[in-house]
């Protein structure tokens, strides 16, 4: 009997790995997110990001609406202004920023990333269900397939 347990024990220890295959992460190193490429996004997110770049039409009217990073996982420009802010508005400090153009000591508070969101049709859903692209201010674009918990960066 114990030979056919130890027997036992072996599959299981050999089968068990094979069956756990996690895809590695791959990180996009800027801000340490999982990137994911187009070809991986769903034919919806595909959509969703053509109708984006092409300013529209969107299916719900929330889309385009401000999304605030209250999550803090998307990249925070908190000192000073980037190329990623060129020549925008900053909704904290209501002035352009120059590329590169550092927070003067005692000025107004760093220009920060606007984001914004669009649905990503979900398939049988009957609401707006919880996939959505998050787009910077520069082709910055993110992917979330549960509502806000985890993003990953769109490489085109």
């Amino acid at each position: 009997m114990s030979h056919v347990l130890r027997l036992c024990w072996i599959v299981l220890a050999l089968w068990l790995p094979a069956q756990v295959q996690a895809a590695p992460a791959t990180h996009s190193g800027q801000y340490g997110l999982p990137v994911i490429t187009l070809a991986e996004l769903t034919a919806e997110a595909r959509d969703t990001l053509r109708a984006i770049r092409q300013g529209g039409p969107f299916a719900y009217s929330r889309d385009g609406a401000v999304f605030g990073n209250f999550e803090r996982v998307l990249p925070m420009r908190t000192r000073g202004c980037t190329s990623d802010t060129l020549l925008t508005k900053s909704a904290d400090c209501g002035r352009k920023c120059e590329a590169g153009a550092p927070a003067q000591k005692g000025s107004a508070p760093p220009c920060r990333v606007r984001y914004r969101e669009y649905t990503v049709e979900t398939p049988g859903a009957s609401n707006r269900g919880a996939r959505r692209i998050i787009s910077g201010e520069v082709n910055e674009y993110y992917y979330t397939a549960d509502h806000y918990q985890t993003f990953r960066r769109i490489r085109e």
